[in-house]
């Protein structure tokens, strides 16, 4: 038995020594604040793993245990500060019993969530087919307004492909003959040389300047072209890649509270059932700030009481003897 009180003052703070001076009201509030301590813990090792499982999308085993264990630390050391504070401290303890409030307020919505978790489901899914539903006009929108676009475009280009290609046809190539004149000495009869020029004409065939635009709006045109069968496929696929877009996303925890908030609001029955539950988790979160400000002390917090007040004026005759001397 005394193995265990041990193990229970390191839980909750209290020195064994000074409980062994102490009489059974001492071991009874041991035992109170060592047993809402632990259920608290326990309460709050529930709800990280659920927080851990339902919104963190935490599928390891291991990390659902290491949040549970996490919640429930901060938990422990929160609820050790008021068991180990000396007195009554007001401010301390508004304070966390406004921390209990909202702490309740946080587990009652994570335990409704999954009671009412098939009635969330279903208005989480209403609420994501209008989210869908709005997605998908408003990019068909923007779909069908660049595809306006690009049609206008391709109009454009095919008016102005086959209007250069009708110029071009009347004159395919452009042939230019360059003359090459040539003087040659002839030896007359007479024995005379007389030079007689002799003109050559090369020809030189060309393209015709067009065919350089022609081949740059013909390839924008199917550029133009591969846009407005991408724009279409896309439009064709829209419903079906913003379905897949908003359902692979995991829905968080603010999605979920706000549709929870929507589920309980629409009953009394649901109403009663939250006010149910945070009260029971307010009265949990308040525990050890119940026995902490209980009006009659035990024994322990009375010496520990009395230690404190010893020591301040131990602390002060020595100040005023050193004065004096």
């Amino acid at each position: 038995m005394k193995t265990i009180e041990k193990i229970l003052c390191k839980f909750i703070g209290w020195n064994h020594d000074i409980l062994n001076e102490c009489g059974e009201a001492s071991h009874s509030q041991l035992k109170k604040l060592s047993g809402a301590l632990m259920l608290m813990l326990m309460m709050w090792g529930v709800i990280g793993y659920t927080f851990a499982n339902n919104f963190l999308n935490i599928h390891n085993l291991f990390g659902k245990l290491a949040m549970a264990v996490g919640f429930a630390f901060i938990v422990w050391v929160i609820e050790r500060i008021i068991i180990l504070t000396v007195g009554k401290p007001k401010l301390m303890m508004s304070i966390r019993v406004i921390l209990a409030i909202l702490m309740a307020i946080f587990g009652s919505v994570l335990v409704d969530q999954c009671i009412f978790r098939n009635d969330i489901m279903e208005a989480m899914e209403q609420k994501t087919r209008e989210r869908i539903d709005h997605e998908v006009e408003s990019r068909t929108a923007v779909l069908n307004e660049e595809l306006v676009r690009l049609e206008a475009e391709r109009d454009r280009l095919i008016t102005e492909c086959d209007s250069v290609l009708s110029e071009i046809s009347k004159t395919p190539v452009i042939v230019n003959k360059m003359p090459n004149v040539r003087k040659i000495p002839v030896t007359l009869a007479d024995g005379t040389t007389e030079i007689r020029t002799e003109v050559e004409y090369s020809t030189s065939v060309k393209e015709n300047p067009l065919w350089p635009k022609y081949r740059n709006d013909s390839t924008m045109l199917a550029e133009c072209n591969t846009q407005i069968d991408a724009f279409s496929i896309r439009r064709l696929n829209l419903v079906d890649d913003v379905n897949e877009e908003f359902r692979t996303k995991p829905s968080g925890f603010l999605t979920e509270f706000i549709a929870t908030i929507n589920v309980i609001s629409q009953s009394l029955w649901s109403i009663a059932l939250y006010m149910v539950l945070f009260l029971i988790l307010m009265s949990i979160e308040t525990f050890v700030v119940s026995i902490k400000a209980a009006d009659t002390k035990c024994d322990y917090e009375i010496i520990v009481e009395r230690q404190l007040a010893g020591r301040i004026r131990a602390m002060d005759e020595r100040e005023r003897a050193t004065m004096l001397s």
